[in-house]
């Protein structure tokens, strides 16, 4: 049915508190971070409620960390080039500082690293 987006403002205890009510009133099955800090938060309001990975609900965590993969289980997660991102936003930077072009769009792709925190969908 409804697929909802519950804003976390990229905060560990707002997403804490978000995650926390939305899988109290709704039947969620999955949650997708959109930082490492929701992350955190979605795993503390998770543990909180007895839920577990996967079992219970699919997690998929943003921006891999260190840690993200030391956690059990390990959590799936979104990967940006952020270090491609940073060279090259200072590269158009200087390119417009200098006048040397006119703005640009550039999409770069990410990457999802498979870990053990989703399960199948159900039918």
């Amino acid at each position: 049915d409804k697929c909802p987006v519950i804003p976390g403002n990229f905060k560990e205890p707002e997403a804490y508190e978000a995650t926390k009510n939305a899988l109290q009133r709704h039947k969620v099955t999955a949650v997708i971070a959109s930082s490492n800090k929701t992350t955190l938060g979605i795993l503390r309001a998770l543990r909180d409620l007895d839920l577990q990975i996967p079992e219970d609900v699919s997690v998929i965590g943003f921006d891999d960390q260190e840690w993200m993969e030391f956690n059990t289980p390990p959590i799936t997660t979104i990967v940006q080039p952020a270090f491609t991102m940073g060279t090259l936003a200072a590269s158009l930077l200087m390119q417009q500082i200098q006048g040397n072009s006119s703005p640009e769009s550039v999409v770069l792709k990410a990457e999802i690293k498979h870990r053990q925190s989703v399960r199948p969908i159900s039918r």
